[in-house]
């Protein structure tokens, strides 16, 4: 098993990785002397994007580990029973990994979709083989493209309307 890392497809090594001898093994089987077949037991034709997938399923972990560690790090401190989670520094790290879940998950979703390539369906289909041909996608794409471009602007300009409204002193209190 390795953790992190570059892989390098042309000289089939991942460099930088961390690695743990027996880990994949534990992980896929319980048993860290059982042997889990690599790329090299498959046809090169078979072989996913190795980078791409490689590097999708670090940003997933890594959001997710990040967010374990917030919330390990909130969990001590409600059991400490200290006032520090509404601190600068807490509040910013929350901020910061407010993202993550999303980005985990379509991390995710990306490991997914390439892990499997070239196969929809392993040794039965492959993707050149489940695609429709389907003319006239561009307008469409450009229009969805378009509309939610303009959606994202919209929340954009209202949530920073929302932080100066919220930011400015209520009335009553400019009056006096």
């Amino acid at each position: 098993m390795r953790i992190g890392g570059i892989p390098d497809e042309r000289r089939r090594e991942t460099r930088f990785a961390l690695e743990i001898p027996g880990g994949m093994s534990f992980l896929a089987f319980g048993d860290p002397d059982r042997q889990v077949l690599g790329l090299d037991a498959f046809p090169r034709s078979e072989w996913p994007p190795v980078a791409p997938t490689h590097l999708a399923f670090q940003a997933m972990v890594a959001a997710g580990m990040a967010m374990a560690g917030l919330a390990l790090v909130t969990l001590v401190a409600v059991l400490r029973r200290r006032g520090s989670l509404l601190g600068r520094k807490y509040l910013i790290a929350v901020m910061i990994a407010s993202p993550l879940g999303l980005v985990a998950l379509e991390a995710g979703w990306l490991v997914t979709e390439w892990g499997r390539q070239p196969w929809i369906v392993r040794g039965l289909m492959r993707t050149s083989e489940a695609v429709t041909p389907f003319p006239h996608l561009g307008p469409g794409f450009f229009v969805f493209t378009l509309v939610y471009l303009l959606l994202g602007t919209v929340v954009v300009v209202l949530l920073f309307h929302q932080a100066r409204v919220s930011a400015s002193p209520p009335e009553a209190a400019r009056g006096a």
